[in-house]
């Protein structure tokens, strides 16, 4: 039993540990979304008004910002409505943009890049 234990510890550690949980940057996310065009643009996005975003791109499907909690990522995904879609600190918002049945199913793989739908 404390060898199963031992092992599965080793294993998590070898792994990642705790860095497996982090929040990877939205640089990492959008680079490989080429066919959205993604443009840095964190002062443009993450102004004052948007509370705690610490990093923002804007993409030919919305703007993707990133906060430093779960928490105001929960409230700004609130009050976008339908116009936004939220993954752990990433926000997708798409407001004021025209998407296409395709692009918007592009979009929501991008955002949950880490998801296994099936």
């Amino acid at each position: 039993m404390v060898i199963g234990v031992l092992l599965a510890v080793g294993i998590w550690w070898v792994t990642g540990g705790l860095n497996s949980f982090r929040e990877r940057p939205l640089k990492d996310l959008l680079s490989y979304s080429a066919g959205i065009n993604p443009r840095e643009a964190t002062a443009e996005v993450c102004t004052e008004a948007t509370g705690s975003c610490v990093e923002g791109w804007r993409t030919d499907v919305g703007d993707f910002q990133r906060f430093d909690s779960v928490g105001e990522a929960e409230y700004w995904e609130l009050v976008l409505g339908d116009e936004g879609l939220r993954n752990g600190t990433i926000v997708l918002n798409m407001t004021g943009v025209d998407l296409s049945l395709e692009q918007k199913r592009q979009a929501v793989d991008v955002l949950f890049s880490d998801r296994d739908w099936n």
